[in-house]
């Protein structure tokens, strides 16, 4: 598939995504799902991480953590800094504080200012206190 095709099929999901989390609708938020998952496939960055985020929230799919790693690990292969942040929370679902401090660490050096708040708390959070 084309970069210009996948990139389409990105934007596609992301369109049908903001209508499913504006609305409520499931349908839209299984459609976007669709939508990444084929320009996912096809080896799309920022798609791989909009199916990670699916797939750790439930939404448009069944939570799945096993896929939300799988495809935020493949978009942080990507330089992908939010994914690398999708990683961080797939660790801190399975109470494993040191690799979220590496994911979340990464994804601030590779340019996601959000990710320093979310470290610094982790960092001032025993484990027991999360």
């Amino acid at each position: 598939m084309s970069e210009c095709f996948l990139d389409d099929l990105y934007k596609q999901g992301l369109r049908h995504m903001a209508v499913g989390m504006d609305n409520n609708n499931d349908r839209a938020l299984s459609v976007a799902m669709h939508c990444f998952k084929k320009a996912a496939e096809g080896g799309h960055a920022e798609a791989q991480c909009g199916i990670a985020i699916c797939f750790v929230g439930g939404m448009g799919i069944e939570k799945n953590i096993q896929q939300a790693e799988y495809w935020a690990k493949k978009s942080s292969e990507q330089g992908n800094p939010y994914a690398m942040a999708v990683m961080g929370v797939c660790c801190l679902t399975k109470k494993d504080y040191a690799n979220a401090e590496y994911w979340f660490q990464k994804s601030m050096d590779a340019g996601n200012s959000d990710a320093e708040e979310v470290l610094e708390r982790l960092r001032k959070t025993s484990p027991t206190k999360l």
